[in-house]
């Protein structure tokens, strides 16, 4: 698992169909400010089930 006992950030998953709507949201840089600082994973459907991301890592859902 991706974990640590003192994590310095909040890795956030977006899974997208449409490109263009993932660099809108990073073009807006809402996270820039963030505490703690925000990283933004984005990845298709498709590639999350490549990587398995979300079970190797522990991902929990935060919104539908």
């Amino acid at each position: 698992m991706m974990r640590s006992e003192e994590p310095n950030d909040l890795d956030i998953l977006i899974l997208y169909n449409n490109h263009d709507d993932v660099t809108a949201l990073r073009s807006a840089e809402l996270w820039e400010v963030a505490l703690p600082p925000v990283e933004i994973i984005a990845m298709t459907a498709s590639e999350q089930m490549h990587y398995d991301f979300i079970s190797l890592t522990g991902a929990v859902r935060l919104h539908s």
